[in-house]
């Protein structure tokens, strides 16, 4: 798990490109691809919001069915590990 109430990091910048979110990390000179769901999860990381609430938020959001949580949890626990949120 990471932050209770995670948070952007500064200078990220979201693109949708075709269907396909693709976020510019230029501190660390990366760019990273999402998916839809992953994207919208890493918009919700405001630092006001709880984990678990995003991740209710995005399976309702996109209609996912309950086993989706699993899914959500792990794009943010990947997004906190490639540095994305905090």
């Amino acid at each position: 798990m990471t932050a209770r109430y995670p948070r952007r990091a500064d200078g990220l910048a979201l693109e949708d490109a075709d269907g396909a979110w693709v976020i510019r990390d230029g501190a660390r000179g990366r760019i990273h691809y999402l998916t839809a769901s992953a994207a919208l999860a890493l918009e919700l990381c405001t630092g006001e919001i709880e984990w678990q609430a995003i991740v209710e938020l995005v399976c309702a959001a996109t209609g996912a069915p309950a086993d989706a949580r699993a899914d959500v949890e792990r794009a943010l626990r990947q997004a906190a590990e490639e540095g994305l949120i905090r």
